[in-house]
């Protein structure tokens, strides 16, 4: 994460002091319980800006359906999926303590 921060950065013409706000879309993000294991791929020297850490089908829905009513599906090594329902409350699959059959095999090796 912190080589794709540092590219960005570059390609922008823009150094760590510059930044307002970082934003950031990690697998396996669900709480601020997990701050101790995220903080390390965003803290880069310079950085001292507010940081927003998300689990990464936040980032996808956003981007996808701006928030809006939905279900995004994101497919890999594991299998998530959210949604949006019409009161602004999100779900995943997770959330029915569903996860992918790929999961299962990596975890019983």
């Amino acid at each position: 994460m912190k080589a794709a921060i540092e590219d960005a950065l570059a390609k922008a013409g823009r150094v760590a002091t510059d930044v307002a706000m970082l934003v950031a879309g990690i697998a396996g993000y669900e709480s601020e319980a997990d701050d101790a294991w995220i903080i390390p791929f965003t803290d880069l020297p310079g950085l001292h800006c507010p940081k927003l850490h998300l689990n990464d089908s936040d980032i996808a829905h956003a981007g996808a359906l701006q928030n809006r009513p939905g279900i995004i599906a994101i497919a890999g090594t594991g299998t998530m999926i959210m949604g949006i329902n019409e009161y602004g409350r999100r779900i995943r699959n997770s959330d029915y303590h569903q996860y992918a059959y790929s999961a299962a095999i990596f975890a019983s090796e």
